[in-house]
């Protein structure tokens, strides 16, 4: 019977834990992002063909894909419902996830964990960076008999709750500005929540609701084609678009809700990832299509990178909780209503 030789681990073991201590992380942080990514990347929106938000998902996609910036293409999922729920619900299950990524602003970010019962807030979620600001505007329909927002207030105030609102959610940034000019002007309307802004535009122009309010981007074209009339923009000065359309500042109807259009991942998503997908978008927004994109819709660049998208989220609560506040949406303490 051969004798069995032992080795001596006095030396060999840690030799040996030192060589894996060195050379484990190059199988596995650098490797995977050498590899990655390996599959096709998921790229979720809630809104419908024609919003601001699937457009845009769609741009990434397809600047990403003529560009050759990234070796996998971005694939487009819907999960539509008003405040992006479905669609927060859906990433939240994906802890970990390191092939997907969504659109989002500020105001469903931040205003629909804070308004609604949810498992999540924007802490749950990677920030990967910020491309773009976006205001509003507030149209009605061209065969309207309102003129300016004076009518429409003075139409408000002889008969009350019987106007009617259209928006894309209930915590979006238009609907909080309309809360506030009620407040202001001593009025009541009705709201209506739609899963885009085009469905609320489309609303408008039917005769369904009196006005909306959303991005100008996906309402442009109905403005254009003389479907459409601006009252006011809801932004910090007048469009160059529209030039003899007032501010909601110069109106006195408050503070502009302006929509951060930002990228976010699941929760707990790996570094590696979440550094690869900010990297690409970044250089998807800097080619000259995407540029002509936002001029077109009215957009503007704004650069943040994920650090800076996760303290500007930290300040924006407190914003938001505030103007949920002030437009009734929440109790003085901040608390939902129940």
């Amino acid at each position: 019977m051969k004798k069995i030789r032992r080795v001596n681990c006095l030396w060999v073991c840690p030799a040996l834990v030192a060589l894996l201590i060195l050379v484990l992380p190059f199988f596995t942080t650098d490797a995977l992002s050498a590899a990655y990514p390996s599959r096709p990347i998921e790229f979720v929106t809630h809104s419908n063909p024609g919003g601001g938000p699937n457009v845009l998902a769609h741009l990434f996609a397809e600047v990403n894909q003529k560009e050759k910036i990234l070796p996998q293409p971005f694939v487009v999922t819907i999960k539509p419902g008003s405040g992006q729920a479905q669609n927060f619900a859906y990433l939240f299950e994906k802890k970990g996830d390191d092939h997907m990524l969504s659109i989002t602003s500020n105001a469903n970010l931040i205003g629909t964990p804070l308004r609604v019962k949810v498992p999540y807030t924007w802490r749950s979620f990677t920030p990967l960076m910020n491309f773009a600001v976006d205001g509003s505007i507030l149209v009605v329909s061209a065969k309207s008999p309102y003129k300016t927002m004076d009518d429409l207030f003075a139409a408000a105030r002889k008969n009350p709750n019987k106007l009617t609102q259209g928006a894309s959610s209930i915590t979006s940034g238009e609907a909080k500005m309309g809360k506030i000019m009620q407040k202001i002007k001593g009025v009541q309307w009705k709201y209506v929540s739609f899963k885009s802004e085009i469905e609320a535009a489309t609303n408008v122009m039917g005769g369904n609701i009196d006005f909306a309010m959303g991005n100008p981007g996906p309402l442009l074209e109905h403005v254009r084609a003389g479907n459409l009339r601006v009252l006011l923009a809801a932004s910090t000065k007048r469009y160059k678009t529209f030039p003899d359309v007032p501010s909601i500042v110069e109106a006195g109807l408050g503070k502009p809700q302006i929509s951060y259009r930002s990228l976010i991942g699941p929760p707990n998503m790996p570094q590696y990832a979440a550094t690869a997908l900010a990297a690409a978008a970044k250089k998807i927004t800097e080619t000259e299509q995407f540029k002509k994109y936002l001029d077109q819709s009215l957009q503007q660049e704004e650069y943040m990178d994920a650090k800076q998208l996760a303290a500007f989220f930290e300040e924006e609560e407190k914003f938001e909780r505030e103007q949920m506040i002030e437009a009734g949406m929440l109790n003085p303490d901040g608390s939902m209503k129940k």
